[in-house]
């Protein structure tokens, strides 16, 4: 259960990260010094109702959405909690477009169709000069770290250069290319789609940078606890990472409180098979990750509220469940947030 916990915020920031970095087989990849890396202006996108919104009629859907609505303030919102990663077969159900259609704007916790955003996010996914992560690791963090290098076939010289949440981030890549989930994105990045086709504006909840700053500079006891040793054999990523997709599909808020919830007494096996020992110092990355990212979505939220915006937010869905949450730092400002049944809709 902890591990799973660890894959899914992993998750949250492979939206930032995986598209950039798809592959990193080739030394001549990502390195620093060179600055050779994937042309994210050339990468072609999807067309939005060709590929995922055929003419005709669409299915039913096979999974149930987490979609609250916001009451209070000038403004309309609805908050939709994503997965940022999942299969071709999920759809968007005209149930939910229809409302994500009366919106002004979607607000994402990054644009990924901004590209120049997407190419400075690079710089902040590397070490600096003449660093590499060797130099932060322990003895064990790297020998499990060129084994996991050798288990996905990576390219050892591109990998070493790079943060050690960003490395974390590229197996997460690695891993979603060998699973059923072949959309990487999500379905933040089918909103994103949607909205830039519909010429909708599009607002980001939070400053990537924060997110990258605050991570990359946890101790690096800490970093290597949660980014490297977690770092499990491809089977048993692929077999967590889909249990993750069927809890996100089975619109169960308890499995997904279950999931982020740890035990203070369960002994955490690291991807090497031995146990991890927590500092209490790892608390951080928890609040860094989602608690202190959560207020500032939530400030975000309330502005959109009393300026009188009708906003569509898409966050992953860890940002909204539990203590500390953006629902609960919304309800603590006085905000009333309902749940929206699209099974209703679907029936009328």
């Amino acid at each position: 259960m902890i591990r799973q916990k660890c894959f899914a915020l992993t998750i949250s920031l492979l939206l930032c990260v995986g598209l950039a970095f798809s592959g990193c087989k080739n030394p001549q990849q990502l390195t620093p010094t060179d600055q050779q890396s994937p042309a994210l202006e050339e990468q072609q996108y999807p067309d939005f109702e060709e590929d995922y919104y055929p003419a005709q009629w669409r299915p039913r859907s096979d999974h149930t959405d987490f979609l609250w609505e916001v009451i209070g303030g000038q403004g309309r919102v609805y908050l939709m909690g994503t997965m940022h990663a999942v299969s071709r077969s999920y759809i968007l159900t005209p149930e939910l477009l229809d409302i994500f259609e009366e919106m002004d704007a979607l607000a994402l916790e990054i644009n990924v169709l901004d590209v120049e955003d997407m190419m400075d996010m690079l710089d902040f996914s590397f070490l600096p000069q003449g660093q590499t992560v060797l130099d932060h690791l322990s003895e064990r963090g790297l020998i499990h770290l060129e084994n996991m290098i050798e288990v996905y076939g990576l390219d050892f010289y591109s990998i070493i250069s790079m943060a050690p949440f960003t490395i974390s981030s590229v197996f997460m890549s690695e891993v979603l290319s060998m699973s059923s989930l072949d959309i990487p994105g999500g379905v933040d990045l089918l909103l994103n789609l949607h909205a830039w086709e519909m010429g909708m504006e599009i607002y980001v909840l939070e400053d990537w940078r924060d997110v990258f700053n605050n991570v990359n500079n946890l101790p690096a006891g800490t970093l290597e606890r949660i980014s490297i040793l977690t770092i499990a054999p491809p089977e048993q990523s692929v077999e967590e990472l889909q249990y993750l997709y069927e809890v996100f599909r089975s619109g169960d808020t308890e499995r997904v409180l279950a999931l982020l919830s740890i035990d203070g007494e369960e002994e955490f096996i690291g991807g090497d098979g031995l146990p991890i020992i927590f500092e209490e110092i790892d608390e951080r990355f928890d609040y860094y990750m989602l608690e202190h990212r959560d207020r500032i979505m939530a400030d975000s939220i309330i502005s959109y509220l009393e300026s009188g915006r009708n906003v569509f937010v898409a966050a992953g869905l860890a940002h909204f469940i539990g203590e500390n949450s953006i629902i609960c730092f919304l309800e603590e400002a006085g905000y009333q947030v309902v749940r929206v049944d699209l099974t209703q809709r679907m029936a009328a």
